[in-house]
Protein backbone atom coordinates (compact mmCIF):
# COMPACT_ATOMS: atom_id res chain seq x y z
CA UNK A 1 0.00 0.00 0.00
CA UNK A 2 0.85 3.53 -1.33
CA UNK A 3 -0.07 6.59 0.07
CA UNK A 4 -0.59 9.41 -2.03
CA UNK A 5 -0.95 12.99 -0.07
CA UNK A 6 -1.93 11.72 3.30
CA UNK A 7 -2.69 14.70 5.44
CA UNK A 8 -4.67 14.27 8.97
CA UNK A 9 -4.52 10.74 11.48
CA UNK A 10 -5.74 9.97 14.73
CA UNK A 11 -6.61 6.61 16.65
CA UNK A 12 -9.88 5.03 17.46
CA UNK A 13 -10.47 2.03 18.91
CA UNK A 14 -7.22 0.68 18.53
CA UNK A 15 -6.99 1.70 14.92
CA UNK A 16 -5.25 4.25 12.94
CA UNK A 17 -7.40 6.86 10.64
CA UNK A 18 -5.64 8.06 7.73
CA UNK A 19 -6.75 10.38 5.18
CA UNK A 20 -5.03 10.67 2.09
CA UNK A 21 -5.82 12.15 -1.28
CA UNK A 22 -5.15 11.43 -4.91
CA UNK A 23 -5.97 12.71 -8.40
CA UNK A 24 -9.30 11.63 -9.07
CA UNK A 25 -10.53 11.32 -5.44
CA UNK A 26 -10.07 10.71 -1.72
CA UNK A 27 -9.79 8.08 0.93
CA UNK A 28 -9.64 7.25 4.58
CA UNK A 29 -7.64 4.42 5.54
CA UNK A 30 -8.03 2.53 8.62
CA UNK A 31 -5.03 0.68 9.87
CA UNK A 32 -3.96 -1.76 12.55
CA UNK A 33 -2.25 -1.01 15.53
CA UNK A 34 1.06 -3.11 15.11
CA UNK A 35 4.06 -3.61 13.55
CA UNK A 36 3.78 -2.96 9.53
CA UNK A 37 0.07 -1.18 9.80
CA UNK A 38 -2.22 -3.56 7.93
CA UNK A 39 -4.93 -2.44 6.35
CA UNK A 40 -8.23 -2.98 7.67
CA UNK A 41 -10.17 -1.48 5.44
CA UNK A 42 -11.01 1.77 3.12
CA UNK A 43 -13.47 3.90 1.84
CA UNK A 44 -13.11 6.45 -1.21
CA UNK A 45 -15.30 9.64 -0.98
CA UNK A 46 -15.89 12.09 -4.07
CA UNK A 47 -13.25 14.67 -2.55
CA UNK A 48 -11.28 16.68 -3.98
CA UNK A 49 -8.33 17.34 -1.33
CA UNK A 50 -9.03 16.04 2.09
CA UNK A 51 -7.72 18.15 4.35
CA UNK A 52 -8.07 17.05 7.83
CA UNK A 53 -10.97 15.22 9.96
CA UNK A 54 -12.88 15.39 13.36
CA UNK A 55 -13.82 12.50 15.28
CA UNK A 56 -17.10 13.77 16.78
CA UNK A 57 -18.73 11.03 18.73
CA UNK A 58 -18.75 7.98 16.52
CA UNK A 59 -18.84 9.98 13.38
CA UNK A 60 -16.01 11.29 11.42
CA UNK A 61 -16.39 14.98 9.92
CA UNK A 62 -14.10 15.41 6.42
CA UNK A 63 -12.97 18.75 5.48
CA UNK A 64 -12.95 18.53 1.59
CA UNK A 65 -10.47 21.70 0.94
CA UNK A 66 -10.65 20.91 -2.54
CA UNK A 67 -13.90 20.75 -3.19
CA UNK A 68 -16.02 23.04 -0.61
CA UNK A 69 -17.71 19.88 1.44
CA UNK A 70 -17.66 17.97 4.45
CA UNK A 71 -18.22 14.99 4.28
CA UNK A 72 -19.75 12.40 7.56
CA UNK A 73 -18.17 9.07 8.01
CA UNK A 74 -18.83 6.22 10.37
CA UNK A 75 -15.59 5.79 12.49
CA UNK A 76 -15.95 1.84 13.10
CA UNK A 77 -17.27 1.31 9.47
CA UNK A 78 -15.76 4.02 7.17
CA UNK A 79 -18.94 4.15 5.26
CA UNK A 80 -19.96 7.59 3.87
CA UNK A 81 -23.18 8.91 5.70
CA UNK A 82 -23.73 12.03 4.35
CA UNK A 83 -22.16 15.60 2.73
CA UNK A 84 -22.77 18.98 3.01
CA UNK A 85 -21.71 22.15 1.07
CA UNK A 86 -22.09 23.77 -2.29
CA UNK A 87 -22.49 21.69 -5.37
CA UNK A 88 -20.50 24.34 -6.85
CA UNK A 89 -16.86 23.30 -7.37
CA UNK A 90 -14.44 24.76 -4.23
CA UNK A 91 -11.07 25.72 -4.96
CA UNK A 92 -7.81 23.79 -4.28
CA UNK A 93 -6.00 25.20 -1.61
CA UNK A 94 -4.06 28.07 -2.80
CA UNK A 95 -5.55 28.36 -6.28
CA UNK A 96 -7.23 31.13 -6.26
CA UNK A 97 -5.44 34.57 -6.06
CA UNK A 98 -7.42 37.61 -4.48
CA UNK A 99 -8.56 38.66 -8.37
CA UNK A 100 -10.43 35.39 -8.43
CA UNK A 101 -11.99 35.37 -4.79
CA UNK A 102 -14.16 38.88 -6.01
CA UNK A 103 -14.98 36.99 -8.93
CA UNK A 104 -15.99 33.86 -6.60
CA UNK A 105 -17.09 34.87 -3.05
CA UNK A 106 -18.83 32.38 -1.92
CA UNK A 107 -16.67 29.50 -2.50
CA UNK A 108 -15.14 27.53 0.27
CA UNK A 109 -11.87 25.76 1.29
CA UNK A 110 -13.07 23.96 4.61
CA UNK A 111 -9.99 23.91 6.33
CA UNK A 112 -11.02 22.25 9.80
CA UNK A 113 -14.28 21.74 11.72
CA UNK A 114 -14.76 21.47 15.45
CA UNK A 115 -17.56 21.50 17.70
CA UNK A 116 -17.33 23.59 21.06
CA UNK A 117 -20.21 24.20 22.81
CA UNK A 118 -22.98 22.94 20.94
CA UNK A 119 -22.00 24.92 17.90
CA UNK A 120 -19.90 24.13 14.73
CA UNK A 121 -16.71 25.98 13.85
CA UNK A 122 -15.34 26.06 10.43
CA UNK A 123 -12.51 27.49 9.07
CA UNK A 124 -12.09 28.54 5.55
CA UNK A 125 -8.68 28.62 4.02
CA UNK A 126 -7.28 30.74 1.13
CA UNK A 127 -3.83 30.73 1.10
CA UNK A 128 -2.17 34.33 0.91
CA UNK A 129 -6.05 35.89 0.17
CA UNK A 130 -8.57 37.72 1.58
CA UNK A 131 -11.39 35.25 2.38
CA UNK A 132 -9.93 33.29 5.63
CA UNK A 133 -12.87 33.12 7.41
CA UNK A 134 -13.84 31.54 11.09
CA UNK A 135 -17.75 30.41 11.57
CA UNK A 136 -20.07 28.26 13.04
CA UNK A 137 -23.91 27.06 13.20
CA UNK A 138 -25.49 25.03 14.91
CA UNK A 139 -25.59 22.20 12.20
CA UNK A 140 -24.30 21.77 9.16
CA UNK A 141 -28.31 21.37 7.14
CA UNK A 142 -28.17 25.42 8.45
CA UNK A 143 -24.25 25.93 6.99
CA UNK A 144 -25.79 24.54 3.68
CA UNK A 145 -28.38 26.48 4.09
CA UNK A 146 -26.35 29.70 4.27
CA UNK A 147 -27.17 30.01 7.88
CA UNK A 148 -24.35 30.91 10.31
CA UNK A 149 -22.44 33.23 12.32
CA UNK A 150 -19.45 35.11 10.81
CA UNK A 151 -16.18 35.24 13.40
CA UNK A 152 -13.63 36.17 10.95
CA UNK A 153 -12.64 39.94 12.70
CA UNK A 154 -11.20 37.41 15.67
CA UNK A 155 -9.47 36.16 12.57
CA UNK A 156 -5.48 37.78 11.22
CA UNK A 157 -3.24 35.00 9.31
CA UNK A 158 -4.37 31.64 7.90
CA UNK A 159 -6.50 29.88 9.94
CA UNK A 160 -4.68 26.37 10.29
CA UNK A 161 -6.03 24.25 12.96
CA UNK A 162 -8.23 24.37 15.82
CA UNK A 163 -8.33 22.47 19.46
CA UNK A 164 -10.78 22.39 22.53
CA UNK A 165 -8.03 21.30 25.33
CA UNK A 166 -9.68 21.13 28.48
CA UNK A 167 -12.91 22.85 27.62
CA UNK A 168 -11.42 25.52 26.20
CA UNK A 169 -11.19 26.63 21.84
CA UNK A 170 -7.61 27.40 20.66
CA UNK A 171 -6.69 28.48 17.03
CA UNK A 172 -3.56 28.46 15.69
CA UNK A 173 -3.02 31.16 12.33
CA UNK A 174 0.02 30.82 10.05
CA UNK A 175 1.22 32.75 7.02
CA UNK A 176 0.04 36.68 6.95
CA UNK A 177 0.02 36.21 11.13
CA UNK A 178 1.28 33.61 13.23
CA UNK A 179 0.28 33.27 16.26
CA UNK A 180 -2.45 31.13 18.52
CA UNK A 181 -5.36 32.53 20.29
CA UNK A 182 -7.53 31.41 22.48
CA UNK A 183 -11.29 32.33 21.83
CA UNK A 184 -13.88 32.26 24.28
CA UNK A 185 -17.84 33.45 24.72
CA UNK A 186 -18.39 36.96 26.86
CA UNK A 187 -21.90 38.31 27.34
CA UNK A 188 -22.90 36.25 24.20
CA UNK A 189 -20.04 37.00 21.70
CA UNK A 190 -16.66 35.41 21.14
CA UNK A 191 -13.84 37.38 21.89
CA UNK A 192 -9.99 36.67 22.26
CA UNK A 193 -9.00 36.00 25.38
CA UNK A 194 -5.13 35.25 25.11
CA UNK A 195 -2.68 35.59 22.64
CA UNK A 196 0.55 34.07 21.54
CA UNK A 197 2.53 35.50 18.29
Amino acid sequence: MRFNRPHDLLIHNQTLLVTDSQQGGARVLSLALEPGYPLIRETHIAAAYCRSFKLIGSTLYVCDSGGGRVFLLDARTLETLASYGSREPGATIGSLDRKQQKQHPTRMVPNEIIRFRERFFLTNYFYRGTRNRLISFSSLDEWERGHYVDHSHLVKGVPYFMDIPDDRLFLGEIDDCSRCVQIAEEAGELRLMHIIE
